[in-house]
């Protein structure tokens, strides 16, 4: 006859899954805090996140402990998973992207001449006219607008309405701005040649400046320097 006790001993010695599996994820997640203590390792993750490791855990104790494939499933399933938490935990986390600070814009005008509105050629300051720009709202919206103004930038489709401008130079540069008591102080890098030509040409290129600086608040007046800078 077979000893019933000792029948009954033989099974509860088979190789439990699940227990497997539990002792060896407490077992490594032990060791991961334990060397980061001891200051081996460095990471910073959740184990809360494993949660699916507890449908893993009620699947293998649906499994049979008599069948072989069942033990094999048992036996890839452990590997598979002691593999996931070794990625998971030491893996370097993904970085997240800085968010971008938010640029505000403030919209201003350039003033370029006109020719098709300079009756007579006059080269006075009404055929000196407004095109619409955006820049970056900072402590210096006049230097910003000047400094824009003179690159001589015109779209294909204002230079298709009109506008021309004997802007940009490279060497023609803005150097300081000082606001005070309402006269505005702008100073230039003098370039021989660039600033001459006639007054027409004169009037057009110092009437654009002055028309873009006074569409400020708080200038009155507009100097330009060098006194010398635009002469006939």
């Amino acid at each position: 006859m077979i000893d019933k006790k000792k029948f009954e001993e033989c099974e509860g010695a088979d190789f439990n899954l699940t227990r497997a599996l539990s002792g060896l994820i407490i077992i490594l997640g032990g060791l991961a805090y334990l060397f980061r203590a001891l200051g081996f390792i460095d990471f910073d993750f959740n184990f809360w996140s494993l949660w699916p490791l507890v449908v893993v855990l009620l699947g293998l104790m649906l499994l049979s402990k008599k069948n072989l494939v069942s033990d094999a499933v048992g036996v890839i399933t452990i590997i598979l998973v002691l593999v996931a938490v070794f990625f998971v935990i030491f893996s370097p986390p993904a970085s997240i992207p800085e968010e971008q600070p938010e640029i505000n814009k403030i919209p201003i005008f350039l003033f370029y001449y006109k020719q098709s509105e300079d009756e007579g050629l006059a080269c006075g300051p009404d055929a000196v006219l407004p095109v619409g720009r955006e820049i970056e709202s900072t402590m210096t919206p006049i230097k910003d607008a000047i400094s824009l103004l003179i690159k001589g930038e015109l779209t294909e489709e204002e230079r298709a309405q009109g506008f021309t401008t004997e802007f940009p130079n490279e060497d023609f540069k803005l150097l300081d701005v000082n606001l005070k008591d309402g006269v505005l102080y702008l100073e230039f890098t003098e370039v021989p040649g660039f600033t001459t030509g006639g007054s027409c040409r004169i009037s057009l290129l110092t009437n654009q400046i002055i028309k873009t600086a006074k569409q400020f608040l708080g200038v009155n007046e507009v100097v330009l320097l060098p006194e010398s800078i635009f002469q006939p």
